[in-house]
């Protein structure tokens, strides 16, 4: 039935706007934008193994947009688009009459968008001319791009209030979160459903997801036997990626990303996307043409200004900039993240290598036209922008408009240094754990807008942060060459997995380290995901192509390392319950530093290595007054002068990394008075106390 539609529907000639393929009750309007196109066809399929499709000639209204009202066409529609034009890199233009074209605005695909036989590249790639076009047809490796409906029973359930001064962010993979677990379908979102209570139970109230637009693989990858794992090569900005839905039918991992959103938000999690703007899956200008350099490669992408128009502007490091200072690109950006908030659900939005959006022609401006497009889109409330502050050739932390958060890994390189022993952090540590103020004080700005984490998903997990001194990468295929070389980890004596108590003591130590410094320093804390069950990648640090046991969390390591998931649990409860650290302004934060005497510390002395920090509630008449976290770095033990109270007042003990499991942690309201004024803090570990009402052992 449905072929026999799709052959004799009527055609009318439709409408510019919107752009895409938009639903209507008798059909669908089909819009592009294509500004040097001679001719622009769509093709529909009946079916995704159609060979023969419906090819239709669009119409061209204005300078660049071409269109046309297919009557009777809906929902699960396939199509594509092909386009004839000049081929002329060095100008700028990469039409090609034989390659399929994704829609921009695609809001699903019906399969992996995967390079596997070559097909996808415009020239002849065997013969090394790329100056002249290929004449391989490339619909028979192509997705199809699916007509999606936006209707979506919500149930009415509301999107979570998070305060950002309460806001515990999750990195995670969709599908490494649950590949291993043991739920109904296995790497998909319907899947990381299963695992919500888990997430509760933890204490976590945001999860950021790394990227779920659909994306491009690169042959190279697919030929050693990898694959783009990550998920960073965007090539469809609105389409959630196939390969996490269950393809029951085209275009389910729609639905299915909606009912994952909608659990989440029914737990009172918040949902945010780790997007890819900067750049496509397309590549160099020796990469695949699936979408837009097929369309309109000098209004979608960076051309040089002072060399030829065939190469492209490579601040990614991944081949081509976006050109989103373009009128068009900057609009799909925009529509993109306003269809991810307002028809998905999303509440917010990390951007990978942030800069590239900002940067015009005299190079980074946070005032740049994308920007200031950006802050006039209304979008639903409390939305989130976080940027990832760097790309390869501009580093910009705390220079993103005041209302954006910025991922701060001076505060990762500093707490990692610091805890390990390093010389000469302790101002910086101090720093880092207070707030970042040097960084984002100014413009009104929050402590929240500082993004702290220890791991993330681009370099060690935490366990193995303590567990090799080096990268080992060798199973990404790239002669261990990939990957950062600045990592400031520690093996503590051994590399990789060992029998030694002492060393594995040591290293369980600097874990618990790790997580109260991220739990009880002020910004807002984000865990990667696994770190919690002591997750390892046995020491690869870029573990992008991984899609593998080597990146799926095990969760038989739950029930090893449950001590470790119970102390992460249990310092977020603390978090949340003493509420020290919900300050929403530098000018009401109150913090003492102290050494060991209860001195002011000396921070010029490189040596100093053992520091205590007073945080002050700033609530009325609480309970608990002061908290007191001790950092130990030194590997010798420290006695530690408690600051002095005012009678009928004393210091309880919260938590000791270097006590086993379940001394380590005290629930909130269970801790135990401390009987002298003073404190045994062991060597490498850290303490926290909590003033409160009441007497000491004594």
């Amino acid at each position: 039935m449905k072929d026999s539609i799709i052959r004799t529907a009527g055609l009318r000639p439709g409408n510019r706007s919107p752009l895409g393929a938009t639903l209507k009750p008798d059909g669908v309007n089909f819009s592009l934008f294509s500004r040097h196109a001679d001719k622009v066809f769509l093709r529909l399929y009946a079916n995704p193994e159609d060979s023969q499709p419906r090819e239709i000639m669009l119409n061209r209204s204005a300078v660049g947009y071409w269109h046309v009202f297919v009557e009777k066409a809906g929902p699960g529609q396939l199509y594509a688009f092909r386009i004839e034009g000049a081929y002329k890199p060095d100008h700028g233009l990469r039409y090609n009459r034989h390659m399929l074209l994704l829609d921009p605005y695609a809001r699903a695909l019906s399969g992996p968008c995967e390079n596997r036989d070559g097909s996808l590249f415009d020239y002849e790639p065997s013969s090394g001319e790329w100056l002249s076009p290929g004449r391989v047809d490339s619909s028979a490796s192509m997705p199809r791009c699916v007509v999606v409906d936006d209707g979506f029973d919500w149930q009415q359930v509301p999107r979570p209030l998070v305060l950002p001064e309460e806001t515990v962010i999750y990195e995670v993979h969709v599908r490494g979160f649950t590949q291993n677990a043991a739920v109904e379908h296995p790497g998909t979102y319907l899947g990381l459903i299963e695992k919500i209570p888990y997430l509760k139970r933890l204490g976590v109230n945001t999860v950021e997801l790394l990227p779920v637009h659909d994306f491009h693989v690169r042959k190279a990858l697919l030929d050693q036997g990898l694959t783009e794992y990550w998920g960073y090569n965007s090539v469809a900005f609105f389409a959630p990626a196939w390969k996490y839905g269950t393809r029951c039918r085209p275009g389910c991992q729609v639905e299915e990303f909606k009912i994952m959103v909608r659990e989440l938000h029914r737990a009172g999690i918040q949902v945010i996307l780790d997007v890819v703007y900067n750049h496509t899956g397309e590549g160099d200008y020796l990469g695949p043409t699936v979408c837009f350099r097929g369309i309109d490669n000098p209004g979608y992408y960076v051309l040089p200004r002072e060399r030829s128009k065939k190469f492209y502007e490579n601040n990614t490091g991944c081949g081509n900039d976006f050109n989103c200072q373009n009128p068009i690109a900057g609009s799909l950006i925009i529509d993109s993240l306003y269809y991810w908030n307002e028809q998905m659900g999303v509440d917010g939005f990390r951007f990978d290598l942030a800069p590239v959006l900002f940067r015009g022609p005299e190079g980074f401006s946070p005032d740049v036209a994308f920007s200031r497009r950006l802050s006039r889109k209304k979008f639903k409330s409390n939305i989130r922008f976080i940027a990832e502050p760097w790309d390869v050739r501009t580093y910009e932390l705390g220079n993103f408009p005041s209302e954006w958060w910025e991922w701060n890994d001076r505060y990762r390189d500093t707490v990692r240094r610091f805890l390990k022993g390093d010389p000469g952090l302790a101002a910086e540590f101090a720093s880092r754990v207070t707030g970042s103020a040097d960084l984002f004080q100014g413009q009104g700005r929050t402590p929240a807008c500082s993004v702290n984490f220890v791991t993330c998903h681009d370099g060690f997990t935490l366990n193995d942060l303590f567990s090799y001194n080096s990268k080992h990468n060798e199973s990404n295929g790239e002669g261990n060459r990939d990957g950062s070389d600045r990592n400031f980890s520690w093996n503590c004596g051994a590399e990789g997995p060992v029998d030694d108590l002492r060393i594995n003591s040591l290293r369980l130590r600097l874990i618990r380290n790790s997580i109260l410094c991220l739990v009880l320093s002020l910004g807002t804390p984000m865990i990667l995901g696994g770190d919690e069950l002591r997750r390892t990648q046995q020491g690869n640090n870029n573990a992008y192509c991984q899609d593998n046991e080597l990146s799926w969390f095990d969760w038989n390591r739950l029930d090893r390392h449950g001590d470790v998931f119970d102390f992460f649990r249990q310092a977020l409860e603390f978090r949340r319950y003493y509420g020290f650290w919900k300050v929403t302004d530098y000018a009401s934060l109150k913090i003492e530093w102290l050494g060991p005497n209860r001195e002011k510390p000396e921070w010029d002395d490189s040596e100093l290595r053992t520091l205590g920090v007073v945080w002050h509630h700033s609530g009325k008449d609480p309970q608990a007054r002061r908290c007191l976290v001790i950092f130990n770095a030194d590997p010798r033990e420290k006695t530690f002068l408690l600051p002095r109270l005012k009678a009928g007042r004393a210091w309880f003990r919260a938590a000791d990394t270097s006590l086993k499991s379940p001394r380590d942690f005290s629930s909130p309201g269970r801790e135990k008075p401390v009987a002298r004024d003073y404190y045994i803090v062991k060597g490498r570990s850290s303490v926290v106390f909590v003033e409160k009402e009441g007497k000491d052992e004594k």
